[in-house]
């Protein structure tokens, strides 16, 4: 098997059972405190591979439409795929792990509240470029309210399947964004001091 074959299979095996057990293991909670209250509103906007090349990264676009900008965040082909698929109303035949956990909430009468980008943790050395950190807050049937560690491609994938906007800590938008139509590929992220 190739590698993005085994990639592919791990994807398809693991992720749910890690879905369903963030959903329903009391100690994957975090303690319950209010979200950040300096935050932009963002909605999904658009995934774009940033060459014709397969090998190229793909960025999604988050779009402030008070300041009308956007903020790009780079993601694997993966989520860029997950993304996509619902932007452009192309589902696949059988359910992605991002529609798993869309129906894993419906089954379970649980509710995603919120989804906040709230941190940018630099890579090592660098002067510029860094992770992306999101806190997803949902509420379980019982009422029993959870804020749970997100990579943010896996919170936007979810986000756009359920109608959910995007809420993005206001100095990393106001750091990191660009204009709302970028005419060139966008730069790495700056680091974004103290959120890391």
């Amino acid at each position: 098997m190739d590698k993005s074959t085994v990639l592919r299979y791990l994807c398809q095996t693991c992720a749910p059972v890690f879905t369903a057990s963030c959903l329903l293991w009391p100690t994957s909670a975090w303690p319950d405190e209010d979200l950040p209250r300096n935050t932009i509103t963002t909605r999904v906007k658009e995934v774009r591979q940033l060459s014709n090349s397969s090998d190229a990264p793909y960025v999604v676009y988050l779009h402030d439409a008070k300041e009308d900008r956007v903020l790009p965040i780079w993601i694997s082909s993966g989520q860029a795929l997950s993304i996509a698929s619902v932007l452009n109303s192309d589902p696949f035949p059988r359910p992605l792990t991002h529609d798993l956990m869309s129906a894993i909430l419906a089954a379970t009468e649980s509710q995603v509240e919120s989804i906040v980008i709230d941190a940018l943790s630099p890579l090592g050395n660098e002067t510029s470029g860094g992770t992306y950190f999101a806190t997803l807050t949902m509420t379980t049937s019982s009422g029993r309210r959870l804020k749970l560690d997100a990579r943010p491609s896996d919170a936007m994938a979810l986000a756009v399947r359920i109608g959910l906007s995007v809420e993005v800590a206001q100095i990393i938008m106001e750091r990191n964004s660009l204009a709302l139509e970028p005419t060139e590929d966008p730069r790495k992220p700056d680091v974004a001091d103290p959120y890391y």
